[in-house]
């Protein structure tokens, strides 16, 4: 790598790129690959990032063997990860400033990407929201707030490409609202979904652009959050992301499942038959598919369908076929139901297609997700972005609306894939597809977790989860007691931590990292945690005032606990959980 010859490099080195997730190295080919396969996507960006330098004269050869090494005593990287770049980047930067880029951020960074590694978008972190999935009761506006971090380059925040909110709620058209700056917090956003009525589901994301100039060209990159993914804006090539954050207004409502347990179709059919395929997840070939591998990254065997999970394909052929068209389709879904309103799907997906082109398959392939009702009525509720690879870096959950179907008893949904003849993936697998629809909230009180947690001193970052019915009785201070359990889980084995309640949600960013998630402090006391790193801490609602209250846990070092509670959080020396509201009704 450092000498003047090329030895050691050869043609097969560069058909191997790094897996877009984390530490996965199976998507190269199959079984247990000796460590120089492993090593290939590392070893051929270096090459690049080498090539690209030596043509630019001797001293930046040098400047290549110097990073190089350096690498090599500062991080010692031992596994295929995304953070490389950054350490080759933070390397090359002479004034620890990636706003002005580094003197050859070009050259290293066009390297990296051509073997795997991503686009460097803006960062969005401490995201204040509600969690996923979760059940919220009606007649409040939902602040969404974040912090937003360029990385590379600056922010862009003119019109058009400012962090902005994009959310939608069933029945409706989307919504998109620039975020407004946090008073006294330069990286902080924020931004209300106006109080929906309910009952309904709305689904939002996040988006933000950083840029930077080379040699008179601005390039952008876009973000978005919860998804994590980065990709540059260009002409032709789709913004919004492969899927979003969800939360009710209300309660949701199961009505139909599928797990497709031990293989079963459960009445799921492909057209042509053998396109789609049923079968474990063992059975799915990673052949530079980017499909899930079992066994890494905490993926474990399970039932799905997919395209071609269980073909035994050499290690030459990708899992989805040139040049054919193939779907998978639901049994018929009955929506017709009395007071049954605000119709959705959701779903695990793992995808990866190739960039289509407006839609049409020319340059890409075209995944997309068809909904069929009445007499000949086929919306596309979802389709794979235009002029860009999609690789899901894990299984997500997607949600869709089909509120448009909403009365009729005949519905169907179909899960389609359009290959070209040029490059194919692993296409579609998919899981755990519920259809539902969201009720009128029962004026029930209830818990709803929020916002980020945090590793910080303190340890792990615990979860904080509510069970129980915060309801009041209408006899103020009742004889009989009725308790709520706060549950504390995931922290720092035998830690002490203070569990602090507010009357109102916070934002308040905190010198050790993470974010305070609550304001206007009525309660607080001590708790220990157990072995395991959990407690239990239990509320006596027998004469709590109904409203609403937000809690969030900070748990010390251990043995670096105040001998007494602050009447304010502590901001450093802490780990912290994410935040819960408690709604209590009368």
């Amino acid at each position: 790598m450092i000498t003047d010859c090329a030895a050691g490099r050869n043609a097969t080195q560069t058909q191997f790129k790094k897996c877009p997730q984390d530490g996965d190295v199976s998507c190269n080919g199959f079984g247990d690959f000796s460590k120089t396969d492993r090593g290939k996507p590392i070893a051929s960006a270096l090459f690049a990032v080498r090539d690209a330098l030596e043509s630019l004269g001797q001293s930046e050869l040098d400047h290549f063997k110097e990073l190089f090494l350096n690498w090599n005593v500062t991080y010692n990287d031992n596994q295929m990860l995304n953070v490389i770049q950054e350490h080759w980047l933070s390397l090359d930067d002479d004034n620890a400033d990636l706003s002005d880029l580094t003197p050859y951020y070009d050259e290293i960074s066009t390297a990296f990407r051509a073997y795997g590694w991503p686009w460097l978008g803006p960062r969005v972190s401490d995201v204040s929201a509600p969690h996923f999935n979760e059940e919220l009761p009606p007649s409040f506006d939902i602040t969404i707030t974040a912090r937003v971090n360029p990385y590379v380059g600056t922010l862009d925040e003119s019109s058009g490409y400012e962090p902005r909110l994009h959310y939608s709620i069933t029945g409706g058209s989307p919504s998109v609202v620039v975020m407004d700056k946090i008073a006294g917090l330069a990286d902080a956003y924020e931004a209300d979904i106006p109080s929906p009525s309910g009952p309904c589901t709305v689904t939002w994301y996040i988006s933000a652009t950083s840029k930077y100039t080379i040699e008179a060209e601005t390039v952008r990159l876009r973000s978005t959050y919860p998804e994590k993914l980065s990709h540059r804006l260009e002409s032709g090539t789709g913004d919004e992301p492969g899927w979003s954050g969800v939360f009710h207004v209300g309660e949701r409502q199961l009505t139909n499942s599928y797990t497709f347990p031990n293989g079963q179709s459960q009445g799921w059919a492909a057209d042509p038959q053998g396109r789609w395929e049923v079968g474990n997840i063992n059975q799915v070939l990673g052949v530079q598919t980017f499909d899930p591998i079992p066994g890494e990254n905490g993926i474990v065997a399970s039932y799905i369908w997919g395209t071609a999970v269980g073909s035994n394909f050499d290690g030459n052929i990708v899992d989805y076929q040139a040049d054919v068209y193939q779907r998978l389709t639901s049994p018929v879904q009955d929506l017709s139901g009395a007071n049954q309103d605000n119709w959705r799907v959701q779903y695990r997906r793992w995808l990866s297609v190739e960039g289509n082109d407006g839609g049409l398959v020319v340059d890409g392939d075209e995944a997309s997700i068809v909904l069929e009702y009445g007499s000949s009525s086929e919306p596309v509720l979802f389709t794979n972005p235009d002029g860009r690879d999609m690789f899901d870096k894990e299984f997500v959950i997607h949600d869709l609306d089909i509120d448009l179907a909403d009365g009729d008893d005949e519905v169907l949904l179909h899960f389609d894939l359009d290959a070209n003849s040029s490059v194919e993936y692993g296409g579609w697998n998919v899981d755990d597809v519920e259809f539902y629809y969201v009720n009128q909230d029962p004026g029930e009180g209830n818990f709803v977790t929020y916002g980020s947690d945090h590793v910080g001193l303190g340890g792990p970052a615990p979860g904080l989860t509510g069970s129980g019915d915060p309801i009041v009785d209408a006899s103020p201070c009742q004889t009989a007691q009725e308790f709520v359990y706060i549950h504390i889980d995931g922290g720092q084995a035998s830690a002490r931590g203070i569990l602090f309640a507010g009357t109102s949600q916070g934002y308040i960013p905190l010198g050790g990292g993470g974010v305070g998630l609550i304001d206007d402090i009525v309660d607080s006391e001590w708790v220990d945690l157990d072995s395991s790193g959990s407690a239990t801490v239990s509320i006596d609602m027998s004469c709590v005032v109904s409203g609403d209250y937000y809690l969030q846990f900070y748990v010390y070092a251990p043995g670096q606990a105040p001998p007494a509670i602050p009447e304010a959080p502590p901001t450093t020396g802490i780990s912290l959980s994410n935040g819960l509201w408690m709604h209590v009704v009368d």
